[in-house]
């Protein structure tokens, strides 16, 4: 039973056994161990609203129903006073059913949601109102898991508490990254079968191609649309194929010293090479620094020459002084220790003027001072003792001169 106190209270109040358990005095519905529940209903005795604190289902919970009785539709409208600004969710006879703006103080609508139809429209920002929606994953930790950013077009994701996003996407500055605060990023493209075809790995800056079942192919292609560098993994070779037509392929190796060492030019059809002699790797007995003369010893390995006009004479160790071999064959791991034979080209070379001085464009031979060439001086007695010709000179005693290599 509802009953009134006088009319200049503005209260109205219902107990049982003497004890108030509903008091609407503009703000209070309940309380004193019950919970309290409001109800409005129409001209036909149907409950259109109710606001209740723990229900049937939810006894904790705190409900606001609209609607849902007689075939009424609910709708709820916020609107403030002299404007016609609101927020409205539920169908008020127009298109708009069950939709949900909200409005900042500059009369902007930077948050609607709304259904049409099969679709959920969720659309957020304004005329100069950037969009910004942040996910976290619960944890006391300070920032977002998840960002997304309407200001520069991104989605950012993290670790909490980060300094740094270990997953960006920026549409502004068409950028994609992967990686940061410790962890390495990687980026995978799967096949149809949801297995690893293109992996691009920061932790040991790697691109791997194919794998999986799959031959991996690396194609760079001109503006015209044709290949002009193929890598292609095949079942039972390995391509590289450089070049197009009227665009010739050119390979270019650079030193330390960012200089072209090694070029192969397809169009030119040739392959140069910035050093200066072509050897051979053969097996050595003893000391065989660059620039020593070598002999063929009895077991077939080279020693340092120790005899003049030796005609076992092999050639001389290369990589003296600024000449350094262009082309070194034979490369491989013996019982011996091995060194590289000059067989043609330019070579620094040990040479002794005690007997004669050596001029430019004397013949060399072995002499008595091993490891030492010196000047043909008995012609008949050079016969297949030259080792090369003089390009430099020395007056007197030892040293390193130029020469030509050359066994006759």
């Amino acid at each position: 039973m509802l009953t009134g106190s006088s009319k200049h209270d503005n209260a109205a109040r219902c107990g049982v056994h003497g004890e108030d358990h509903i008091m609407v005095d503009k703000t209070t519905i309940g309380g004193n161990g019950t919970n309290g529940e409001l109800r409005v209903n129409d001209a036909a005795n149907q409950s259109m609203v109710n606001v209740a604190v723990g229900t049937n289902t939810r006894r904790n919970d705190a409900e606001l129903k609209i609607g849902g009785q007689g075939g009424r539709n609910g709708l709820l409208r916020v609107a403030r006073a002299k404007d016609d600004l609101s927020t409205t969710i539920g169908d008020n006879g127009m298109s708009l059913v069950g939709a949900l703006s909200v409005y900042n103080s500059d009369r902007r609508n930077p948050l609607n949601i709304n259904p049409f139809g099969d679709e959920l429209k969720v659309l957020m920002g304004d005329t100069g109102v950037a969009a910004y929606l942040q996910l976290t994953d619960g944890s006391n930790g300070p920032g977002p898991i998840i960002e997304v950013s309407g200001k520069d077009n991104a989605i950012r994701t993290g670790q909490p508490g980060a300094k740094t996003n270990t997953l960006e996407i920026v549409g502004k500055s068409a950028r994609i990254s992967a990686g940061g605060e410790g962890t390495a990023g990687r980026l995978i493209a799967n096949g149809g079968d949801e297995k690893a075809r293109v992996t691009l790995n920061g932790a040991d800056a790697s691109v791997r191609v194919g794998g999986n079942g799959s031959n991996g192919t690396v194609s760079v292609l001109g503006a015209d649309g044709q290949p002009l560098l193929e890598l292609l993994g095949r079942a039972n070779e390995s391509v590289m194929g450089l070049g197009q037509k009227n665009r010739p392929a050119r390979i270019s190796l650079y030193n330390a010293q960012q200089r072209e060492s090694i070029k192969l030019d397809a169009g030119a059809g040739d392959i140069l090479l910035a050093n200066a002699d072509a050897a051979e790797m053969f097996d050595v007995d003893g000391p065989a620094e660059p620039g020593t003369v070598m002999v063929i010893s009895a077991s077939g390995t080279l020693v340092a020459g120790d005899r003049p006009y030796d005609t076992r004479v092999a050639g001389i160790v290369s990589g003296a002084g600024t000449f350094q071999p262009a082309l070194v064959l034979d490369r491989r791991q013996t019982e011996h220790d091995r060194a590289p034979i000059a067989l043609a080209g330019k070579v620094y070379c040990y040479a002794d003027a005690s007997s004669a001085p050596i001029q430019a464009g004397d013949l060399l031979t072995t002499s008595a001072t091993p490891g030492h060439a010196m000047r043909v001086g008995e012609s008949s007695r050079a016969l297949g003792a030259v080792v090369g010709k003089a390009l430099g000179s020395l007056e007197s005693g030892t040293g390193l001169i130029p020469v030509l290599v050359g066994l006759q």
